[in-house]
């Protein structure tokens, strides 16, 4: 299951301040001027890619600022344990660049003990981030790795080809190649870091082997995993974290995380429209979103709910938003329930004046390809 949050921090004259909550500390500018006031904005999400780590939270300066929340759901506040990402986080800075010390805790210990060594981060304004913990708990290598996702795309023209990353964070494997069956995708990984190449390929199955060196395809290795995979298609950042023990059982002792980004901007398309107690097919593509409008006559409560089609390899990772009238996101969610494997979007008994909105169809990060049924209904009062 791939778990998401939403979380916002703004850094305002060297101040970070976390929206969901009243923390707020020192940042340190390192280029800024009184008559530069212009905010900038750097975006940043947080991933636990270390197979045997505790649950963690993140340190900005030495606070755990970051209490990862999902807000359309009632539930308390969590911590990321293995495999989870976070949502993007947007950081409003008022410099081209701000640095703090990150670091990440044990989930319940205090902020003065870091599972990894302190790390001066500098965000760039207008860059994308994804900031991991990787490395091995038993074997004292917890590391973080941060890596610049908008650096990496600004040397690609990704409108016909995807992007893929891949993470070793491996105990046991000097090196990885991520291959598909006819190309080597990302070749020769070291242990603690990442590498990068571009292709566009269908869905399928990917390999994970020990690295070949500079050697080709048809090079003897050792596989390692192989996983199903729904395709890169253009625009489409796909990185993979191969974290665990090895010698050891696939799946078991080691094992694969994705996180898919479509990191061009979307497309929007016209569904037309929806009515109370009607539903809606159709199918969704990488950086594309689908709008419906629905018109209400009288105050309704209306619950709406965005269904995946179970199609090969994957169903959609479903991603629902509600707009009003002036175009203002009045609801939004990714998962009705954090306890299954469901990647359904629901928005429940939503209390709608009468007017008209928009309900967007999309997916998470707007990568995740899919056929969907969109469903609105009338809930009782």
């Amino acid at each position: 299951m791939r778990l998401k949050y939403v979380i916002r921090l703004v850094i305002v004259c060297g101040i970070v301040l976390l929206i969901c909550g009243s923390l707020a500390q020192e940042a340190t500018p390192e280029a800024t001027t009184a008559s530069d006031p212009e905010p900038f904005v750097v975006r940043a999400r947080f991933a636990h890619f270390a197979f045997d780590a505790p649950a963690i939270r993140l340190l900005l300066n030495g606070q755990t600022l970051v209490e990862l929340l999902n807000p359309t759901f009632e539930q308390e506040l969590v911590p990321l344990s293995f495999g989870l990402v976070s949502e993007y986080s947007e950081l409003v800075v008022s410099g081209e660049t701000y640095t703090v010390n990150l670091g990440f805790i044990e989930d319940g210990t205090e902020p003065d003990e870091p599972l990894a060594e302190l790390r001066e981060f500098t965000a760039l304004a207008g860059h994308t981030y994804t900031i991991a913990l990787v490395g091995s708990y038993e074997a004292g290598t917890l590391d973080i790795l941060t890596i610049d996702e908008t650096e990496i795309a600004a040397q690609f023209d990704l409108s016909n080809k995807g992007l893929y990353i891949l993470i070793n964070t491996l105990t046991g494997v000097e090196s990885l190649d991520l291959t598909s069956q006819a190309a080597i995708l990302v070749n020769n990984v070291a242990y603690g870091g990442y590498g990068y190449g571009t292709a566009s390929t269908a869905p399928g199955t990917l390999r994970v082997s020990t690295g070949r060196g500079t050697g080709s395809i048809a090079e003897p290795v050792q596989d390692l995993l192989e996983i199903p995979s729904m395709g890169v298609a253009p625009g489409v950042l796909s990185i993979y974290a191969i974290a665990g023990s090895f010698p050891g059982e696939a799946f078991i002792d080691y094992g694969s995380v994705e996180v898919r980004t479509f990191v061009l901007s979307p497309t929007v398309s016209e569904g037309g429209t929806i009515a109370l107690e009607e539903d809606a097919r159709g199918s969704l593509e990488s950086g594309q979103r689908i709008r419906y409008t629905l018109t209400l006559e009288a105050t309704t409560i209306v619950t709406i709910e965005l269904r995946g089609v179970d199609t090969p390899p994957l169903p959609l990772d479903a991603y629902l938003r509600l707009y009003d009238s002036q175009g203002d996101v009045i609801a939004a969610n990714d998962e009705i329930s954090f306890t299954d494997t469901t990647t359904d979007a629901r928005l429940r008994r939503l209390m709608l004046e009468p007017g008209t909105y928009i309900i967007e169809v999309a997916s998470w990060n707007d990568a995740y390809p899919g056929e969907y049924r969109l469903i609105v209904e009338q809930d009782e009062g």
